[in-house]
């Protein structure tokens, strides 16, 4: 910064001039000035220190604008303050239906759990069975029509903790790659608490969270101060059970040949395994149900967000759309606008070709439909607008 290189330049005209008086002063009494003297390093541990303050004042400068800052806890906490809260990405999640495979055992009572894992034969990935219980119950006699339910790709993933109590306690929870937070638990002494938004959604002795990315790593788990939600006294267990997943890998293309297979055994009402891969065929319900996954946003990606975002979250302007469109890698140019006093957005989207390269010269193979989305990720965005819950 010129102002710094400025006062650089004050500084070592000052440090001249003090070196040249005490050199001046001391040859009068018969005494040379040099670094090894007592005054030269009284000198020059003044210059460092001065040196170590101007670095300090031009990092923290730096750090706190936008367009100059550089590390992610810098940026992360501009974002915040503006309003904004970096996202670690969404799941891929479809619609999927279960039918009985013909058998003999027509009085079969079969019990599927909740996060009853499926692998997918089109990415291989792991996906769970997301259901508002603890399980279901499925007759062969009596449920003879199709079972809708919901999967969502990823792994769940437990991490145990215990609170050193007070207002506001926060408890900050790492982890590898990207997280879901829609699919978020926290139980406080075997007690499941209920996520809400911010600090004011807490009712005064509700049993509540607020769930924020940090600063470095991972997310914050924030509790009450008994004003607004209660608060953690010490010893209290928090468990934390979270899902990971692979962003857009998981995302499925409804137009390829899809199919489930059961990763875990389910069981019968007299608690006796089975073989659920014998009892149920798996397929897709149709391209409505097919949410598209995202990766967490970049570093740079939340720097262009700041102060450019709504506070609430809504989806009320282009630019809104601007930021979700562009959370997908396989978009590689958006121009999204909306004439004026219309409710309309309008967005021109090209495919990011990058991800048709593996050399240079491949961009000159390119044809015209490497740049156009295909019809997946058409429905995945537009998936993924509708279940944000966001649009005005």
């Amino acid at each position: 910064m010129k102002v710094f290189n400025l006062l650089q330049i004050k500084y070592q005209e000052f440090n001249e001039s003090v070196k040249a008086y005490i050199s001046k002063t001391l040859s009068d009494f018969g005494t040379t000035y040099g670094n090894n003297t007592i005054f030269g390093q009284l000198i020059n541990v003044v210059g460092s220190v001065v040196q170590n303050i101007m670095l300090y004042i031009e990092d923290a400068m730096t750090e706190q604008n936008k367009y100059t800052a550089q590390r992610k806890k810098s940026i992360y906490g501009l974002a915040v303050q503006s309003g904004y809260i970096p996202s670690l990405g969404k799941a891929a999640t479809c619609n999927i239906k279960l039918t009985f495979i013909p058998s003999n055992f027509r009085d079969l009572n079969v019990v599927i759990p909740n996060k009853t894992r499926l692998m997918c034969s089109q990415n291989g990935l792991i996906y769970n069975i997301v259901l508002p219980q603890e399980n279901i119950i499925l007759s062969i006699d009596k449920d003879n029509s199709y079972k809708y339910l919901q999967i969502v790709e990823g792994s769940y993933e437990t991490q145990q903790f215990y609170s050193t109590g007070g207002q506001l306690y926060t408890q900050n929870v790492t982890f590898n790659g990207d997280v879901d937070v829609d699919f978020l638990e926290v139980t406080v002494n075997n007690e499941l608490w209920e996520r809400v938004d911010s600090l004011y959604d807490m009712s005064p002795d509700g049993k509540q969270y607020v769930c924020r990315t940090a600063l470095t790593k991972g997310f914050d788990l924030i509790f009450g101060n008994d004003q607004f939600g209660r608060s953690l006294k010490e010893g209290d267990q928090i468990v934390v059970t979270y899902l990971t997943h692979n962003g857009e890998l998981g995302n499925i293309d409804a137009n390829q040949e899809t199919q489930f297979i059961f990763m875990d055994n389910i069981t019968n009402i007299g608690e006796e395994e089975l073989n659920a891969n014998e009892i149920f065929n798996i397929s897709l319900v149709d391209t409505s149900g097919i949410g598209g996954g995202t990766y967490g946003e970049t570093t740079k990606q939340v720097k262009n967000m700041i102060g450019y975002n709504s506070r609430s979250l809504v989806l009320a302007s282009p630019l809104n759309y601007k930021r979700l469109i562009s959370q997908f890698s396989f978009c590689g140019y958006n121009r999204t606008w909306g004439e004026e006093g219309s409710l309309v957005v309008n967005s021109l989207i090209l495919k990011n070709y990058k991800m048709h390269l593996s050399k240079g010269s491949d961009y000159f193979n390119l044809s015209e439909n490497d740049f156009f989305l295909s019809d997946s990720q058409k429905s995945s965005i537009m998936t993924c607008i509708e279940n944000s819950g966001n649009q005005l």
